[in-house]
């Protein structure tokens, strides 16, 4: 399924599915996370801030959230590794 029918399919079950059976329709169609968040926040209206959040803390995508957390934390040292070694 593309992109723009899946939009379609988000915003014809906004307002009558809850948001988590929108992320399971939307991971089941093999949406990435950070497409996931873009199709929410287009679908639905709401804010991009808050569709990442959604998508983050949802059960739908509660087994990636480790690994996801943990990816963050890696990244963000590396960041300040290089703030460190760029100041030296």
């Amino acid at each position: 399924m593309r992109d723009r029918e899946k939009l379609a399919r988000v915003k014809k079950l906004n307002g009558k599915a809850s948001l988590e059976s929108i992320l399971t329709f939307l991971r089941q169609e093999h949406t990435s996370k950070i497409n996931s968040i873009r199709l929410l926040h287009l679908g639905t209206g709401r804010p991009l801030g808050e569709a990442k959040k959604l998508v983050f803390q949802s059960r739908t995508w509660s087994d990636r959230y480790e690994t996801d957390e943990k990816f963050l934390d890696s990244l963000l040292q590396e960041l300040n590794t290089l703030e460190d070694s760029e100041a030296a």
